[in-house]
This record gives structure tokens, sequence and C-alpha cells, in this order.
């Protein structure tokens, strides 16, 4: 008998081995077969904000941000600046801290970089904060609410030579029962001309009011709607990838706050690591009650299940601190590249066990000599 073979070929024994072969190979059969549904489960899904389809408001309505210097816009051919007077030299908007009641005279300076002569008018308007959460003006013939109804020019237009400068005064009443805090609006100036098709175009200019009302100034903010989008397809095995975390962010303050790159967002799996290099590829200035979205680029893994922490502190542009606000979300990315990997490694082990295995049954189970004739 040779040795290491079995000392029965009979069928009990047979399909003993084959039974035993068989429910070996059935374990990493269903490890696979789990994988593969579980692969089918978890189709990429990525949760989006959902906003309203506004068209972007125009770069000549917008507010330039506080801490921005003023220069012409390149798209016109005048421009606009707070004058020098007893509220300050050089400076970039109007900003005043005043008492409820109080009266501002000030003055703005118009320039006309042009070579012809420009007739532009004069107004205040309120200022709103738009679908990208910057700040902007009301449109000629929506209702007034603040500045626009505190404020007077002293003239409704102007004509300005070329290369020269005029200056333009302005007052602003502010109530007796105006509520403390920032309120915001802009002196502008305006021009209609004739676009493609011979369709008015309204080129506005503006700089920024802010009135700071005496009383307590209270920067907070509220995070909604946080998702993890834009990650591209993980084909690149075992490497992370480039996604944006986005969020909502709404002033519930009464103050003028920025959101900035200073504030931190988390992103986790299994752990939560810091994504330090995070790019913000907005920064906002929120007008009390005003909405912006918010998104922030970070390296992460994909591995599946993120979600993601975002932890703001509210600062005023005065420099005031609010309480930190916390807000979490999630998103899946799947790792496709890694997974391919791991399939076809998976599947090589499986292919190389089972020829093995048939190998040596073959090998320990001959076919059975024919016994001579007598």
């Amino acid at each position: 008998m040779p040795h290491g073979v079995a000392p029965h070929r009979g069928l009990g024994s047979f399909f003993t081995t084959r039974s035993t072969m068989t429910t070996r190979l059935t374990v990493p059969a269903a490890v696979i077969t789990t994988l593969l549904s579980a692969l089918l489960c978890l189709i990429p899904y990525t949760p989006t904000v959902a906003t309203a389809a506004t068209p972007e408001t125009p770069a000549s309505a917008k507010l330039p941000a506080t801490d921005q210097s003023l220069s012409p816009d390149q798209t016109e051919t005048w421009g606009i600046a707070p004058a020098d007077n007893d509220y300050g030299t050089g400076r970039s908007s109007f900003a005043y801290q005043v008492s409820a009641g109080e009266t501002i005279e000030d003055q703005m300076v118009v320039v006309n970089y042009g070579a012809e002569e420009l007739t532009l008018n004069t107004t205040i308007a309120d200022a709103e904060t738009s679908v990208d959460g910057t700040l902007s003006l009301k449109e000629p013939g929506q209702e007034p609410t603040g500045l626009e109804l505190w404020g007077t020019v002293e003239t409704e237009s102007i004509t300005v030579a070329p290369g020269e400068s005029k200056t333009v005064a302005f007052t602003i009443e502010v109530p007796a029962d105006a509520t403390p805090g920032d309120h915001l609006g802009g002196v502008v100036t305006s021009r209609l001309s004739e676009g493609d098709g011979q369709v008015a175009v309204n080129h506005r200019l503006a700089s920024q009011i802010r009135i700071t009302v005496d009383g307590e100034v209270i920067p907070a903010l509220e995070i909604n709607e946080i998702s993890i989008v834009d990650a591209p397809v993980a084909w690149i095995p075992f490497a992370p990838v480039e996604a944006t975390v986005r969020y909502e962010v709404t002033n519930t303050g009464n103050a003028l706050t920025r959101i900035n790159p200073d504030n931190s967002v988390w992103l986790g799996a299994v752990h939560e690591s810091d994504a330090t290099d995070q790019d913000s590829s907005t920064v906002l200035e929120l007008m009390p009650s005003g909405t912006g979205i918010v998104e922030e680029r970070a390296t992460i893994w994909p591995i599946g299940y993120h979600h993601a922490t975002v932890k703001l502190t509210p600062e005023a542009v005065s420099g005031a601190l609010g309480e930190p606000v916390e807000a979490n979300g999630s998103g899946i990315i799947i790792p496709w590249g890694t997974l391919v990997v791991l399939l076809v490694v998976s599947g090589g082990i499986i292919a190389y066990v089972v020829t093995t295995r048939r190998r040596h049954t073959q090998q320990a189970d001959p076919a059975k000599p024919q016994s001579p004739r007598q």
C-alpha cells in the first residue's frame, strides 16, 4: 500500500473526501457573494444641497467686502470711494458706530476714468444676501426696508467730465427705534446703456455702508445641509481623493459675520481626522438673517461611509466673537480601484486553492488497476 493513500477507497470514503472539500470552498465563495451584494447596495450616492435656480448677481450690483479696498471696476469707466473728512481718510467703505436717533452726514467721491462725459444716477439702496452668500444690493423697484428708507442723496443725478471727479453728499437719519447691531446698504451710482438687441442694461457701482447701532452685538451662526460632494471616482487603488465638504450657514445674530478658512472641518469614517489641508474656496460675510453656502476642499481616503463635522466660531467684522456652533453630515465614497484589486487578488487565491485541491485529490485517489484474468 503506497504511503499516504487511504486504506479504503469505497464510496463512503469518496463522498466523505468530496464533502469536506466542498465545505472548505463554500466559505470563500460565500464571502465573495456577500461582498458583491454589498457593492450593489453601495451604489455611490452624493447628497446635494437644494438651492433655487436663481441667476448669479451681476458683478456691478455686488458690494465689496469691508476689508477690500475699492479700485476702478475694469468693466466700467468710473469709480467711487468715501471722501476724506472727519470720519476718516483712505477709507475703503462707509462704517459708522451710532446711537439710535442719530443723523449721519457724509460724502462720496465719483471719478470718471473714461474719455467721455458721464451722467450718473445716485441713490442709497438696501443690502441683501445673494444666492451665493455674498452681499449685494436690492434691485430698483424692490420694497425698501432699511437704509434706503433712512438715507437720501443731495442730488439724484450728476455729470462728471472725463478725468475729473465730483463729491456727492448724502444724509442718513437713523430711526430712534433702530435695533442694535449692523444695518447694511450701499451708496450707489448707476447709468443705463444699450446692450445686445438694444436691451437697456443698468450698470451699477456701489460702496458698502455699515451702520452699527449701539447695544448688545450678538454674532451667531446656524449650520445646515452638510454633505460631501464632488468626489471623483476613486479608481486609483489605495490613494486618497479630493472631495468637497459643502454646508449652508445662516447668520442668526445681529452682526455682519465672517465665514473664513480659520473655521475647522473634520472628516472621519472609523475615526475622526482633521482636514488640515483643507482649502476654503469661499469666504463669506453674512449680514443678519443672510444665508450662504460654504465649500471646503479636503483630501480624504475613499473608504466608504464618511461623516463630516463642521465647527464654526462666529466672528463679527468688529472683532466680537460668538458661541461656537457644530453640526454633522455624511456621504459615501466607494474605493472602486481598491475593491477591484482586492477582487482580482481574491479571485486568484480562490483559483489557486481550487486548482491545488483538485490536483491533490487526483494524486490521492488514482484509478484502481484492473485484476488480471484467471
